[in-house]
């Protein structure tokens, strides 16, 4: 990618860490505020959500049900060596795949036509044996949505809701680790990531005479509200402002991301008659992809984690850079 879109940026000026400071506590007021507000809308729709609890739980045990008929149905026709499409009494087959009941009708395509492995008695009793009454992680925002709470409830406060009300986790009553323990999964993730920009950032930062983490901006782009934004890493010489947005994997990129970030360090290097060079890049800390691609660029830290000079790391910057210069 070469230079970004133009934003229109009204104002943008870096804040001082006590502002940073302030702005993060200012972050975990508004959290405890919103608890409180989750307990009054709980308790002001409460109706609602309790009847969304039920309804939503009687469609899982419905679908549970469902699934067990259809296996049973399955295996009574497996049973009596029937054809569920047309009726036909099935045949054993011996075909260069290996041997199966088929249907000697299978030629008929105004019928589905049924075939069986010959040792569907063993995946009837396995199938059978893990039908459960299914309870994604997901469940409590599921029942937000359906009731159109997303701007008032988040899921791990609906969950406690519910608790105080004497209704059961619905993971855990269906034998699943429990919700909390689920969202408490993607906390952990999040400390990890912690750990993980300080590794980076200590591993950089002795190769460059500045750096800095955590950089606040406060800026204000055209007919929009004033906002916060944080950096992760910025590392900078004489010649070059290097913009680093360090990601866990290489599916959390965000491309809008680095492109406003990109946009109010050059508008602010501008009003500061800056005239050096800044370019965007991510920083990846496990290129672990599952299967995962993505079109933007980016830089494995196992790459630079071992390099011994700023020429050495700076040459894989200015080569992997998404965002190449102003």
């Amino acid at each position: 990618m070469g230079k970004t879109k133009t934003l229109l940026i009204d104002y943008a000026e870096p804040m001082k860490r006590k502002e940073i400071q302030a702005f993060y506590q200012s972050l975990i007021k508004l959290n405890e505020s919103k608890q409180s507000a989750a307990d009054v809308y709980f308790h002001k729709n409460k109706n609602l959500l309790i009847n969304a609890y039920y309804e939503y739980e009687e469609v899982q045990i419905m679908n549970y049900q469902t699934q067990k008929r259809e296996l049973l149905a399955q295996k009574e026709l497996w049973s009596k060596k029937i054809c569920g499409g047309c009726g036909s009494k099935l045949r054993l087959v011996d075909s260069s795949y290996g041997k199966f009941w088929g249907c000697p009708g299978f030629r008929d395509k105004s019928a589905e036509h049924i075939t069986f492995p010959t040792n569907y008695g063993e995946i009837f009793a396995s199938r059978y044996k893990n039908v459960k009454v299914r309870i994604n992680a997901h469940w409590a925002t599921d029942i937000i949505r359906m009731t159109n709470s997303s701007k008032d409830l988040k899921a791990a406060q609906l969950v406690r809701l519910y608790g105080e009300e004497g209704m059961g986790d619905l993971r855990k009553k269906y034998g699943y680790k429990s919700t909390l323990k689920s969202i408490s999964g993607y906390v952990t993730a999040k400390k990890n990531s912690f750990r993980e920009e300080i590794e980076i950032t200590n591993a950089l930062s002795e190769f460059f005479p500045k750096s800095k983490t955590q950089l606040g901006i406060r800026y204000r782009l055209k007919d929009e509200y004033e906002k916060v934004a944080i950096i992760d890493f910025v590392l900078s010489d004489d010649q070059v402002v290097y913009l680093i947005e360090i990601k866990r994997r290489i599916y959390d990129i965000q491309i809008e991301q680095l492109e406003l970030y990109f946009a109010l360090m050059d508008y602010i290097m501008k009003e500061a008659d800056d005239d050096r060079d800044c370019k965007g890049l991510f920083m990846v800390y496990s290129e672990e992809t599952y299967g995962f691609t993505i079109d933007e660029k980016y830089i494995a830290f196992e790459s630079v984690r071992n390099k011994a000079s700023k020429l050495a790391l700076k040459s894989i910057f200015n080569k992997n850079a998404e965002i190449m210069g102003r």
